[in-house]
This record gives structure tokens, C-alpha cells and sequence, in this order.
């Protein structure tokens, strides 16, 4: 089938006239403000060339690589060329070019498109490509210039190339809508008592650390990946900009720019003006593109921009579609020009700018190209919902069979892909692109009635009708419901756009009037004219605009299908069923992966899509298998001199005595139901047997005392915070929310609380493991170790049981998203971002303790006052324990993707240093010496797997297995390992990047480093899967957050600086941080 020819078929979409007499210019502001996104078939493409299969192994012979290690590849300083100068500004923590000769290796930046997690981009909503038929047969003119493209600088910028804002944006010149989205911190810094802040911001350092070798295997095993190298063939992309503009000729409105805004149809509007526009000028039919849908068009050949730089569509030339979408009476002009920002052309087999360790220079567009082209198929197809350009889900599973399964309450789980390209230092010092792909399945709402969707969530049961609401009723159903449905795209029919609810009304649909004709008449009575029948009784859905509220019945509404369910949306048991139903084998999951290989049209090499082809790409018909390392596990030593060896297979131990067990001076055990106290009584027993045997002194008897529940805080307000004597509470109920009102408490009145669910005391008598488990709980509480580690030998000299290494984790916890009305009326996000700290600077050097803050909403960075100020108290700490500054800070830190280290690097690690340099300032001796930095970047939220072949089936890694080359990333050094057992479903190896290395640390003590701190847990003796460092950081910031919405519970206004919150006001009442439990864990 030839691509890009005509316009395709006209499709008469039956009306639905329903209700059409009424509320017409309510529909018009519906239809104005709605926050959708709708998808569509792309325009298909065939190719008449065919492109062989490749294996892994062809495809590394064949790439064109570049010789020498990747760190090598890697320039950090260069000169430019005479031939081929730029004229380059340089701005904080950024360089941009200002203009580019046509040259190879330079190519725009990526933009991470971060979509709404519950509405799908659509079939077509990230990209869309046209290939014309037969353009495959000849690879575009290879630039002279080759040769020295490695030899310059690889200057990046920041493109949003999907720009999501809210309302319909008016047509801006190009120096108004372009601009960088880098933007610079600014903070002031909290006046704290004797804790100035004397040192100014170091400059930024932008250059990672170079590449480690990988370490000396000590036990070899194969794996198998979720990796398809690919190979590029070496031809011209050429990059242009694009704009889009709508005139209504009817009213003479403004010019509307159709590239931005929130307008669900934006994208599809855009794909089928510029299709149209193409086709018109026969350009489609002699080249293949690839569109962002937005202001970016990528051609495997250069267009004749006399002929397409401007474009006219009259409304005569529209479509169908076209008219119905943009209202009829419009005309549409269309530029396309060369890229002005961006390079305009850029080579597919130069990969060194993609990899280059200087965050400034780095440059993605190669990368976000192929992950764009790599969904090509799969779009055309329109077999997938898509989420960004690497989440995508299928439409109907049951082809590939894999299909949904029904969850209830209006969900079924769908399954999906996790897919990106990223560029790996591959075997034999070249670098490789690589195509990453990982199963992946999540909650989507079913694409039925709103109604009917309501009516599932409140019975539980399929085609189970509402029960008449009564007033109690009424607003449980408002509360229940309200939460699921809010947010949530809905549409009156097929024909016009959908919006989100933003709310349902807190009264019935018979108490609500709206206006019509200037008088308020009964919405009931509307719909009754028109022979509509609703229900009186029902709350109605209520779209909420700046200056006025409209209100629809859900009879009249459908669910837009593709909608994820957000996590906020899920009740613990759908959660819990969830992960179930989401937890396969290994085998399965491997499977799975080659299932939607095929479905995405990339299996087989990818000899089948014509999109690959056109740009000269194939894919390895089969994934990487790399050698892996198995390193020696850490040993653990107790007290009384025991040491055990963790096991090589199951990764945790036998326990001893602690090795500084704690001393409990005031123990208090109340619990809330009467019918308990025999219970309470022998477990409380059970526990003072294992506590003993552990070393612990209970130096009274604990005291057994029924309190319930609404009286706690009142009995925590008799007690006392000394921090010399402290007390210790272990309450014991059966309440859900209890927890996170008892750890508040803790918080306020600074007494050390432990929680136990009764059906948990009341089984754990007859479970020793289970005792045992929550007696390392009371002592690491309590102020006590229970153990310390023996790391490989590699790490001894950097180890934090020396008392020299200062190892700090931290990392964010952000609210749930802001409902969209609340967004489109400009109100302030109510709930922080929680910033978790931990780290070692309690009495026992192995001791992780912490603390957390509050800050601005979903920021991911840390606001440097907050860094600066936490930073001065933990090296504070660590230095009146050990009785020196740390000669190493070792900084953990999760929860950042890779277009983020840049921020932690420049920006969080220099407010860390300012911190630090503080205290040695205002309280060291002018002698005393600034301690070398390490950072590294630890996290499980990436798409990577590995597999390991024991008799014929994929299974999981063992504890101990290390991947440090081949497959890693070849700007940086990268591992990939995994610590613990994996106990169900398929496990994942932590990825850990060290981007900042002053220390100069070796491949191998990074690696037994990173290793013993997994060890560090001490509630069980087992590993954990990532640094306790990090997990505790996690940790803190879930209990700051929890604690927050406890205290929000009792608090009817929050302090406010001005009309902002006041966080720090907030941070300074529920923080840990100069309290009397400051240096305990008390979060164990």
C-alpha cells in the first residue's frame, strides 16, 4: 500500500441529538476547556524495499562504532573547527548554540513528555510518520563533514516539544513561544541560631566523573537481557520547525495556535493539517517523516521550503474531520522552516554527542528520535494507548494473547510496554544504541456509561443499578464516588469533545437550577422537555470553570476509553489485587516481552516495518546476553563476638545477641479493644523472653494499661520527652487510620512509639521470627544497634564503621496531582512535597537516623536552604559522635531520571557543600579540610531486567549478581545489582550511577560498598534490595507526608507566609530535627 496518498475515507459520524436544545453554550465552554486527549488512526505506510533479521551479534559487527573505550568517545574539552564555527552564549548551568552550520553529530535535546497518568495520549498523540512508497531505496547523501564532527563541542538546550498548558494558547512569534525550561533556584536560606550561612554557592560542575572499568569477575554467570541492540545505518536526519495556526473567519477571532494548549484534540488536528498539507504539495509521496505532533518535524530528506514554508487550507480544502474539529468556517496556515534553536540536520550513526559525560553538552535527540521511530508501527496500527513515547498499552490483548482481566468496580487491568532507547557501552570499546523494552500491566477504567460506571463503584457488582439515595446516603455516595470520578474524561457523544469532571455537586440533581434565558430554571426540568429521563435523587457532574459551573447528568455522559487509574483512585484492595494479578514468573514475563515485540512490529528485526526501513534501522532479532559477576556477600557481626556469613543463595543469616542491645527505662503497652488484656499479657511476656535473650534491659516492668484510642493523645501529654529518660510506647489496636495519628504524636510530644495490629499480637506468640522481628524494631528504636557489618575487603578503607565516611540518603515524596478545575482556577496546592533524609550520624557509626522536610509541591528538586540547613546539622552530629569532620560524604540519592542527575549534580550537591562548609567555618579549626564527594544515584524505577537460564527456563538472579559493562550506560559508570532474594514474581537489579566520584572509588569498592550498606536494614536479617540509606530516606519522607495529613485532619488553617503556606513553620512543628529523639531511628 503506498504511504501518504490521498485523503483517506470521510467518515459520517452519526449525531447524537439528544439533549441538543439545551445547554448549547454550555456545550461551547465544555467543548472550550475540555482536558482530553483523543487518538485516531494514523495515515498508513508500506515500503517496497525489505530489510533483513538481524541477530545481536550481526548488529555489533555492523554498527558503526567508534574505536577506543567509550570514555574516549567521550569529549569534555574540545576546540571547534575552522571550518565549521559556532557562536555560543553560556548561561548558568547551560551553553546554547545560537547558530549551527547543516553538520553532523549535532542534534536537538530531548524533552521527557510526562503525560497525565490517567489519560492516554492517544494512537497518534506522540508522533506521527508518513513514508512514501519506494523511499527506502536509496540512503540519503552521506555528509562530507564527518570526519570531524566528534572533534566539537556538543552544546544542548531544553525543548518542551509537547507543551501542555492550560487553555487555548494565541499565536506567539517564535522569540515569544520558544525559550529554555531550564530555570534557576533561588531560595533564602532559614536564619537558624548559631548556624549562619557564610559560604557562597560553589560554580557548577557539569562534568560527570569518568567511566570505571568493570570489576574482576569472581564467580561468572550468563544473563539474559530485555535489550535489542540496534543498528543505524549512516544517513542525514533533517529537523525542522513547525507551526500551526487556526483563524475563524466567521467571528474574526484571534489567531489560535493549534501546537499548544490543552485542547485533546491538538495533537490529531495537527497530524491531519499537516498530512493534509503535505499531500497537497506531493512532498509525502517522495520522503518519509516523523511528527511530534507539536513544533517538530524530522525528514530522512530535505523539503523545498519554497514550496512548504507557508501554507494556506482554505476551509473548501478541509476534510470531513478537519471542519468538524475546527468548527467549519476556519482557515488554517501551516510554516514549516528550518530548525533555528537546533542543529537542522544531524547524522544517525554519530552517537558521541549522545554520550558525552558533560551534562551541558548532552545531547538527546538521537535518542528521543529512535524512541519515536521505534512506536511508529504501533501508531500507525493503532493497536495501542500511549503515554509519553515509551508507555504504551494494548488495546486488545487478546491477539497477542494477552488479554485484560477484569478487576471490577468499572477496571480492568490492560497489558503494556515500558520501552525506551538508551546508548550502552557495548563489547569491544564501541558504543551502541539499544532498544529497551519490559513487560509491564496497569489499571485502566472500562469505556462504558458514566452511570454505570458510578453505579459498579458503589454496589461492587456489574449491572447492579444505584439504590435510591437517601441524605445519609447521599453523601457517602458523594465522597465514595466523587473521588473516582473526578478527573475522570467524559463525553455527551462521539461527536464532541470530551472534558473532565471536576467534581460531582454536593446536592441532588432536584435541588439544582441553572440559568436559561436569564431565569434559573430546575436542571430536571430541562431534561424532562426534551423527553430525557435522569435520576432526581443523584449528585449531578459538575465542570467548574473560572467564572461559572456547569452541570450534566450522568445519564448523558460516556467514559473516554484508555484512562488509567491513578493510584490515589485505587482502594487497598484493588491495590492488593493489582500487584497479584501484575506479579508473573520470569519465564512469563520473558515471554511477554517477545509478545510485545511483536506487536509493536519490532520483532523479527524489524523486517516488517517500513518506518525502520525508510530511516535505515533495524533491531536485534534477540536480546543481549552478557556475562554477569556473582560477588561475595557481607558478613554480620553481633554481639559477643559472633559473626555470621550471609547465605550465598538466600541472602540473610542467623542472628546472635545485639551488638549494643538497648536500655528501656519507662515501657508502656496499652491497647484500645477490653477483650485483649489476656492476650496482651502473654505476648507481652513472649516479647520480654526474646528481648532478654537478644541482651536488652526492661529496667521496670512494663506497664499493661488499656487505653482507647480517642484518649491517647491526652496520655501521651502526661508523659515526658527527656531525652535521658526517654519513653517508650507500644500501642496495640485494630484501626486503619490509628497509625498515622500515633506516629503524630510521636512527632509532637517526642516519645518513641511502636504500632502492633492486634490480629499481629495476638499470632505472634506461637511465631518466633515474628518476635523477634518487632524486638529489632524496640531496640533499633530504642537507641540500639543490633548489628554491623563486615564488608569485602575492597571497601574497608571507605567503610562507615571506621567513623570517617559520612553517607547520606535522601529523596522526595510528592502529594497527589492537583485536580485539574483546581488548576484551571489557578488555586495553590494544598499538600507539600516531603523531602526524607537519613544518615549515619548517631552514636554507633553503622547507625542510620534521619528526619524529613517540608517544601514547595511537586518539585523534584530540593530547595537548596533546605539542603544547606539539614546538611550543616548532619555533619554537626557526625562530628560531635566521631569527634571529626568525615574525610568522605557519600551521598544517596533516588527517585531521579536520567535528565535530572544534572540538577542533582549542579544544584543539590553544591547547597549539600554549602551546608558542610558552614560548619567547618563557624566551627572548625581554619585548618580543618573539606571532605571529598561522592554521589550515587540508586533506583528500581527503570525497564532494565535480567534473566538467568537454570535448566532450560528463565529464572531470577541470585543474591550477589553484579552487570558492570556492556549493557550500561557508556558516558558514566553504571551497575547494575542485586543485593537480596528475590521472594515472588521477576526480580529487579537495582541500577546505581556515580556521576560525582572526588574520591576516585574503584570499580570495586563501589560495588562492595553499595553492597554492605544493603546489609544495614537491622529489623531483619535479611538484605534489602537497595541501600539503607536510601530506603530510610524513602521512609521518612512517606512519614513526613502522613504525619502531614494527620495533622491537616485537626488543623483547620495552616500557617501562611503571606498567601503561601508557610512550610517551614509546618517542617519546624513536626520535624525531628534539635528534639529529643533527633538522634534515634525512631522510624524503624
Amino acid at each position: 500500500m503506498p504511504f501518504g496518498r490521498g485523503r483517506g475515507k470521510k467518515q459520517n459520524t452519526k449525531m447524537n441529538n439528544t439533549g441538543r436544545d439545551i445547554g448549547d453554550c454550555q456545550l461551547r465552554q465544555v467543548n472550550s476547556v475540555s482536558q482530553s486527549h483523543r487518538q485516531g488512526p494514523s495515515h498508513s505506510a508500506s515500503n517496497n524495499g525489505s530489510t533483513e533479521c538481524h541477530s545481536a551479534e550481526e548488529i555489533r559487527n555492523q554498527n558503526v562504532r567508534f574505536q577506543g573505550s567509550p570514555s574516549e568517545a567521550v569529549s569534555t574539552s574540545t576546540k571547534l573547527s575552522n571550518e565549521q564555527q559556532h557562536v555560543i552564549s553560556y548561561g548558568r548551568g547551560k551553553a546554547r548554540r545560537k547558530e549551527f552550520p547543516k553538520q553532523a553529530g549535532t542534534r536537538l535535546n530531548e524533552a521527557e513528555v510526562q503525560p497525565s497518568q490517567d489519560s492516554p495520549v492517544g494512537t497518534n498523540d506522540l508522533s506521527c510518520a508518513s513514508v512514501a512508497s519506494g523511499c527506502t531505496g536509496k540512503a540519503a547523501e552521506p555528509n562530507k563533514s564527518r570526519g570531524s564532527s566528534s572533534k566539537q563541542p556538543e552544546l544542548g538546550c531544553t525543548q518542551n516539544l509537547l507543551g501542555a498548558s492550560t487553555g487555548e494558547h494565541e499565536a506567539k512569534t517564535p522569540s515569544q513561544s520558544s525559550g529554555s525550561h531550564y530555570e534557576e533556584t533561588t531560595s533564602s536560606s532559614r536564619n537558624n541560631v548559631g548556624e549562619p550561612n557564610m559560604v557562597p554557592h560553589a560554580a557548577n560542575v557539569s562534568v560527570m566523573a569518568p567511566k570505571l572499568p568493570p570489576a574482576k569477575v569472581q564467580q561468572s554467570v550468563t544473563v539474559t537481557t530485555n535489550i535489542f541492540p540496534l543498528v543505524v545505518e549512516d544517513r542525514l536526519v533533517y529537523r525542522y520547525d513547525v507551526r500551526v495556526e487556526a483563524e475563524p473567519l466567521a467571528t474574526g477571532g484571534r489567531i489560535i495556535d493549534l501546537c499548544r494548549g490543552s485542547d485533546p484534540d491538538r495533537q490529531r488536528k495537527c497530524m491531519l493539517l499537516l498530512r493534509l498539507a503535505l499531500e497537497q504539495y506531493r512532498r509525502a509521496r517522495e520522503m518519509a517523516y516523523v511528527y511530534d505532533l507539536s513544533t517538530t518535524l524530522f525528514t530522512n530528506r530535505p523539503l523545498d521550503l519554497k514550496e512548504v514554508s507557508r501554507i494556506s487550507i482554505e476551509p473548501s480544502d478541509l476534510t470531513d474531520e478537519l471542519s468538524k474539529m475546527l468548527g467549519g468556517n476556519v482557515r488554517v496556515r501551516i510554516s514549516i522552516n528550518e530548525c533555528v534553536e537546533y542543529a537542522h540536520t544531524f547524522r544517525l550513526s554519530d552517537f558521541t554527542s549522545s554520550v558525552t559525560n558533560d551534562l551541558n553538552a548532552q545531547d538527546r535527540s538521537l535518542r528521543q528520535f529512535l524512541e519515536l521511530l521505534t512506536t511508529q508501527s504501533a501508531h500507525e496500527a493503532g493497536t495501542h494507548y500511549s503515554f509519553g513515547s515509551g508507555r504504551l498499552f494494548l488495546k486488545d490483548g487478546r491477539q497477542v494473547g494477552m488479554p485484560e482481566k477484569d478487576l471490577g468496580d468499572g477496571r480492568r487491568l490492560v497489558s503494556g510496554v515500558d520501552k525506551g532507547v538508551r546508548f550502552i557501552g557495548g563489547e569491544g570499546a564501541s558504543i551502541v544504541p539499544a532498544l529497551v523494552l519490559d513487560s509491564k500491566k496497569a489499571p485502566f477504567f472500562d469505556d462504558i456509561s458514566l452511570l454505570d460506571l458510578a453505579a459498579e463503584i458503589w454496589t461492587g457488582r456489574k449491572a447492579c443499578p444505584i439504590p435510591v439515595l437517601k441524605a445519609a446516603e447521599f453523601q457517602k455516595f458523594f465522597r465514595y464516588v466523587g473521588r473516582s470520578l473526578s478527573d475522570l474524561m467524559v463525553r455527551r457523544s462521539s461527536s464532541e469533545k470530551p472534558f473532565r469532571i471536576s467534581y460531582l455537586s454536593k446536592i441532588p440533581i432536584r435541588d439544582i437550577r441553572t440559568p436559561v434565558s436569564k431565569k434559573l430554571v430546575r436542571l430536571s426540568e430541562q431534561y424532562k422537555s426534551m423527553n430525557i429521563k435522569i435520576r432526581l435523587d443523584l449528585p449531578a457532574v459538575v465542570l467548574a470553570l473560572r467564572n461559572t459551573k456547569l452541570y450534566l447528568p450522568m445519564e448523558v455522559l460516556t467514559v473516554v476509553s484508555g484512562q488509567r487509574v491513578p493510584l490515589y483512585k485505587q482502594t487497598a484492595r484493588q491495590t492488593k489485587e493489582t500487584i497479584k494479578l501484575s506479579v508473573v514468573k520470569p519465564d512469563i514475563r520473558f515471554r511477554d516481552i517477545l509478545r510485545h515485540m511483536e506487536a509493536l512490529n519490532l520483532h523479527e528485526g524489524g523486517r516488517r516495518n517500513d518506518f525502520l526501513a525508510a530511516f535505515g534501522v533495524k533491531v536485534s532479532r534477540e536480546p543481549l546476553k552478557v556475562e554477569a559477576n556473582r560477588r561475595t556477600l557481607p558478613k554480620i557481626t553481633f554481639g559477643q563476638e559472633f559473626t555470621a556469613s550471609a547465605d550465598q543463595k538466600m541472602a540473610n543469616w542467623k542472628s546472635g545477641e545485639y551488638l549494643s542491645p538497648a536500655r528501656i527505662k519507662q515501657f508502656y503497652v496499652l491497647f484500645d479493644d477490653e477483650n485483649d488484656e489476656d492476650n496482651v499479657k502473654s505476648f507481652v511476656n513472649a516479647l520480654r523472653g526474646i528481648a532478654n535473650s537478644k541482651g536488652m534491659v526492661l529496667e521496670n516492668e512494663p506497664q499493661i494499661e488499656r487505653v482507647p484510642f480517642v484518649k491517647l493523645e491526652a496520655y501521651f501529654q502526661r508523659l515526658s520527652s527527656d531525652p535521658n529518660n526517654p519513653t517508650f510506647i507500644m500501642y496495640i489496636d485494630e484501626r486503619e487510620q490509628s497509625h498515622d495519628d500515633l506516629k503524630l504524636y510521636e512527632a509532637l510530644y517526642q516519645v518513641i512509639t511502636q504500632h502492633i495490629k492486634a490480629n499481629t499480637m495476638r499470632e505472634a506468640p506461637d511465631r518466633p521470627q515474628t518476635l523477634e522481628n518487632i524486638v529489632n524494631k524496640m531496640n533499633a528504636k530504642n537507641f540500639g544497634q543490633n548489628y554491623q557489618i563486615v564488608p569485602e575487603a575492597f571497601a574497608k578503607n571507605k567503610w562507615i564503621g571506621r567513623g570517617e565516611t559520612l553517607v547520606i540518603g535522601y529523596d522526595v515524596c510528592h502529594p497527589e496531582s492537583q485536580a485539574t478545575h483546581q488548576r484551571r482556577m489557578g488555586l495553590p496546592h494544598d499538600e507539600p512535597s516531603v523531602i526524607g533524609f537519613s544518615f549515619n550520624g548517631a552514636r554507633n557509626p553503622e547507625t542510620f537516623i534521619g528526619d524529613y522536610a517540608y517544601h514547595e509541591p511537586r518539585k523534584e528538586q530540593v530547595t537548596n536552604s533546605i539542603l544547606e540547613e539539614r546538611a550543616y546539622r548532619m555533619v554537626k552530629l557526625f562530628t560531635e559522635h566521631r569527634g571529626s569532620l568525615p574525610k568522605l560524604v557519600i551521598i544517596t540519592r533516588d527517585g531521579v531520571s536520567e535528565g535530572q542527575i544534572k540538577m542533582v549534580v549542579e544544584e543539590e550537591l553544591d547547597a549539600i557543600k554549602v551546608g558542610i562548609r558552614n560548619y567547618i567555618e563557624h566551627s572548625q579549626k581554619p585548618t580543618a579540610r573539606e571532605p571529598k564527594y561522592v554521589v550515587v544515584i540508586a533506583t528500581k524505577r527503570h525497564n532494565k531486567r535480567f534473566f538467568e537460564m537454570r535448566n532450560g527456563q528463565m529464572t531470577n538472579t541470585q543474591p550477589g549478581t553484579v552487570v558492570d559493562h556492556t549493557v550500561t550506560r557508556a558516558d558514566v559508570t553504571e551497575v547494575f545489582m542485586q543485593s537480596h532474594r528475590v521472594i515472588q514474581g521477576t526480580g529487579k537489579l537495582p541500577a546505581y550511577t556515580m556521576p560525582v566520584n572526588e574520591a576516585n572509588m574503584t570499580m570495586e569498592e563501589l560495588q562492595s560498598m553499595m553492597m554492605a550498606l544493603c546489609y544495614e536494614h537491622q529489623i531483619v536479617n535479611a538484605a534489602i534490595s537497595i541501600p539503607e540509606p536510601i530506603f530510610q530516606a524513602d521512609e521518612w519522607a512517606k512519614r513526613g507526608r502522613n504525619n502531614f495529613r494527620a495533622f491537616r485532619r485537626r488543623e483547620n488553617n495552616l500557617p501562611r507566609n503571606g498567601e503561601s503556606v508557610d512550610w517551614n513553620r509546618i517542617t519546624d512543628e513536626l520535624c525531628y530535627m534539635n528534639k529529643a529523639l533527633e538522634k534515634t531511628r525512631s522510624n524503624a
